[in-house]
């Protein structure tokens, strides 16, 4: 199969609305808009250090270290 783009489809704009989507349920669950620019960034994992986890919401009761 050469072309697995549905005939019709506009990739760039299923693109953005999956993006939007996305954003839409990371502010709605009290996530920082920020990490779907550091997801966007790379195409490779990226790890976030506890700082930049917290600044974005993503860390809300971190754990205690004893």
């Amino acid at each position: 199969m050469p072309n697995a783009v549905t005939p019709g489809r506009d990739p760039v704009a299923d693109t953005q609305r999956t993006a939007g989507m996305v954003l839409s349920y990371v502010t709605r669950m009290g996530v920082s808009s920020a990490i779907v620019e550091a997801m966007s960034e790379t195409r490779d994992v990226r790890w976030l250090g506890t700082k930049e986890a917290s600044a974005m919401n993503l860390i809300t009761d971190p754990l205690r270290v004893p």
